[in-house]
């Protein structure tokens, strides 16, 4: 006997993903946002990047909302280790100047704070 889902049509990937269309946020905002938080990026400023309540950032981040969506590796920020030679990238290319921390943190998968503790000579301080 065969099963209820074996008699659906297969999904394509891009169908399973997507969001419904009353939604406000695509799949792909959904998981920027998340990485974005995962950067360093607040409540406030991610609700204001797209336009949506603070509570349902929260929701988001939380994944309360939009959980059938895979997780990330950055939805569990800090997990990635920075060699001694990215740290000297992250510090030469901060004081060239023309690039913020923030962007420095979406650039190398890692928290605003580790590289504000690189870059200020907390962490890696003899390199």
């Amino acid at each position: 006997m065969r099963s209820i889902l074996q008699t659906l049509p297969p999904m394509a990937d891009s169908d399973y993903y997507s969001a419904p269309t009353i939604a406000k946020l695509s799949s792909e905002e959904v998981l920027q946002m998340r990485r974005l938080y995962g950067c360093g990026y607040t409540h406030r400023e991610l609700s204001k990047k797209f336009n949506i309540s603070i509570a349902m950032v929260g929701k988001i981040i939380r994944r309360q909302s939009w959980k059938f969506l895979p997780a990330q590796p950055w939805d569990e920020p800090g997990k990635k280790k920075l060699t001694r030679q990215e740290a000297v990238q992250i510090r030469q290319k901060y004081e060239s100047g023309g690039i913020t921390q923030m962007q420095l943190s979406i650039e190398y998968d890692v928290t605003f704070n580790v590289i504000k503790n690189v870059i200020y000579r907390k962490t890696f301080r003899d390199v």
